[in-house]
């Protein structure tokens, strides 16, 4: 079983998007084979996400990482044989790799990349308290 980073659900057209975000370069075989092939019906329970309609449920899997590791972690699908979309975040912007890997509700939002109006911060964490919980942060 794969728990997915975010789950988004558009309760108009049935489009369930499973979000997997990788802050390093690399992918893991095992959980991204999960990521290409989840049941709708599956994550809408698990999630507990309320569908107020009858609808068609379509599920569609999404990898988002930064930019400098997006060609690895493409490249990491490519190798598994996984047509799976990835999202690249950049400090001002964020696009589909691949549009033509994504459904069309997907592309369409993301296929010209969305400027972002301000840089996104970066937190560091600079030491660790009680359980590991960080006690100070750094932003960028």
């Amino acid at each position: 079983m794969w728990v997915c980073d975010v789950a988004l659900f558009n309760e108009v057209t049935g489009h369930l998007l499973g979000v997997e975000g990788k802050s390093g370069a690399n992918i893991e075989p095992a959980q991204a084979h999960k990521v290409a092939s989840v049941d709708p019906l599956t994550m809408i329970l698990a999630a507990a996400i309320t569908v107020p309609q009858a609808v068609t449920l379509r599920y569609e899997g999404l990898y988002v990482c930064l930019e400098e590791n997006s060609d690895r972690i493409v490249r990491g699908l490519t190798v598994e044989g996984l047509t799976i979309p990835v999202m690249s975040v950049g400090v001002r912007s964020v696009r589909l790799v691949d549009p033509s890997l994504a459904t069309e509700e997907l592309a369409s939002a993301l296929a010209e990349g969305v400027e972002l109006s301000y840089p996104i911060a970066a937190c560091t964490c600079r030491t660790h308290g009680h359980h590991g919980l960080p006690t100070h942060l750094d932003h960028d």
